[in-house]
């Protein structure tokens, strides 16, 4: 291309730099929430695991303690199991407490996704499946977080609500 006397082609390079910038702005602004996504989403599947590897631990008696939960749920953090009961952190602590080697159970969860973010506050979801000798039961939770940089896993559980899997619930088999 040459130059065009009136200066009209040099305006509309400067348009079709001005587009391609703002497409490569736009591209930028996109990688950089997919890379902020796919780190949320690592962390809240760490987060999830982590949690409930110390249930596993701590129900089947084995040596640790609860300092992590008790550090990691928010002074008003709200239960609702999957029969529908909803409990406070306290209730739940002193549960959890009272539960200590009372139950040879494998806990692993999957499917570990965000549903959505406003800040630092954060929708998830995931499956919690539990299997004794007796039994196999399935749930799905739904979760909020709160992004909490000083905490073990970066993420505090303020509530979670609990659903059995349809056909495996505590009454099911198998």
């Amino acid at each position: 291309m040459g130059t065009r006397i009136d200066g009209r082609w040099l305006v509309e390079m400067d348009s079709a730099l001005k587009v391609l910038n703002g497409v490569d702005l736009q591209w930028r602004a996109y990688a950089s929430r997919m890379t902020s996504s796919a780190l949320l989403l690592e962390m809240v599947t760490a987060e999830v695991a982590a949690l409930h590897v110390e249930f596993q631990q701590w129900m089947c008696g084995e040596p640790g303690s609860l300092d992590r939960v008790d550090q990691v749920l928010a002074d008003d953090f709200h239960f609702v199991g999957p029969q529908g009961i909803a409990i406070v952190r306290a209730d739940l602590l002193s549960g959890l407490h009272a539960a200590r080697g009372g139950r040879l159970v494998s806990i692993r969860t999957q499917n570990v996704a965000v549903v959505w973010q406003r800040g630092p506050i954060v929708g998830a979801s995931y499956e919690e499946w539990q299997q004794t000798s007796e039994q196999t039961t399935a749930r799905i939770s739904s979760v909020v977080f709160e992004v909490a940089d000083a905490l073990p896993g970066g993420l505090r559980w303020l509530s979670v609500h609990e659903t059995f899997l349809p056909g495996k619930g505590e009454s099911s088999a198998g």
